[in-house]
């Protein structure tokens, strides 16, 4: 058996979410996932690891399935490693969980644990965070944009990784993440 390909694992995610009847501001969970997928294409990554991290970024945070599950399917060690990076801490309600997941991840990239699957983790919580900025702005009727743009000083304070130089990619992701959080 080998790992998954996109397809499968983009019908794998879109079933599990939809199983749980979790939906995306009415709309199937997938066309979400689709979103994330396509901010990391549009800023040139087009890498199966990395789609496959979108597209799974929520599984194990918001459907039944665990790493473990993801790994017996045969997904890499790195994939499902990035997939827990994107998982939020546990928490009595959003903002405890926001805050013990950003110490975890500020504790990572502090520590330089760069590697693979934590790289490919930051990536995706950009892209998924640029998504939400996205569709918020389409269609705020939650005010989830207002949400957002609250936290944004906080999220890029513990998603931001120090390269020194910052790299092309973040570049622009971060310019069109400011773009999305300014008011």
């Amino acid at each position: 058996m080998s790992q998954p390909s996109l397809e499968a694992t983009r019908l794998l995610a879109a079933e599990a979410h939809a199983n749980t009847g979790q939906t995306y501001g009415g709309r199937p969970y997938v066309e979400h996932l689709d979103e994330v997928a396509c901010v990391l294409r549009g800023v040139g990554l087009h890498n199966g690891d990395f789609l496959k991290v979108a597209y799974l970024h929520d599984m194990v945070e918001d459907t039944h399935w665990t790493s473990g599950m993801l790994l017996k399917m045969e997904f890499s060690a790195d994939i499902v490693a990035a997939v827990e990076f994107c998982t939020d801490a546990e928490g009595h309600n959003r903002k405890t969980r926001k805050a013990n997941t950003h110490k975890r991840i500020r504790v990572a990239l502090d520590e330089l644990l760069m590697k693979g699957s934590t790289l490919m983790g930051v990536i995706v919580k950009w892209a998924d965070r640029i998504a939400n900025l996205r569709a918020s702005t389409r269609n705020d009727s939650k005010g989830l944009l207002k949400m957002y743009r609250k936290e944004a000083a906080t999220f890029r304070a513990a998603y931001l990784p120090d390269f020194g130089s910052q790299s092309e990619l973040f570049d622009r992701m971060l310019a069109e993440y400011d773009n999305l959080v300014s008011e």
